[in-house]
């Protein structure tokens, strides 16, 4: 079998993602946990904007949000995690049939822990 070196790196990537899937996906439902933890404290009303502190505020964008938006930040965190589930979901992100996992996936991965991070430096 001949296998480029950048073959190699991309089939040990793959199986790489392949591992950290469940966790990541215990990432995400910790997170949802985190939301219902602070939702007594955390309402549109006391959290009108998704934030880090008084300088740092997050818009919500998504494939179906043409400009970026910004949100109450309970909102924000079901928008979140309902996005992030439905990726993690997604066969054609995540194929269960053995197939290559699409180049997209990474970024895609990269964006959930970006947003997940968002909800404990908001909390």
């Amino acid at each position: 079998m001949n296998v480029t070196r950048k073959g190699f790196r991309d089939l040990e990537l793959q199986q790489a993602l392949v591992h950290v899937i469940g966790p990541f996906a215990g990432a995400c439902t910790e997170a949802v946990r985190v939301v219902s933890f602070i939702s007594d404290i955390c309402t549109d009303r006391t959290c009108p904007c998704m934030s880090a502190g008084e300088k740092v505020h997050y818009h919500w964008a998504d494939e179906t949000t043409a400009v970026p938006e910004l949100l109450p930040a309970p909102q924000y965190m079901r928008r979140l995690v309902e996005w992030a589930d439905a990726k993690l979901l997604d066969q054609d992100l995540l194929p269960l049939d053995g197939s290559p996992m699409p180049p997209e996936l990474r970024p895609v991965l990269s964006q959930i822990l970006r947003r997940l991070f968002r909800v404990y430096a908001h909390a």
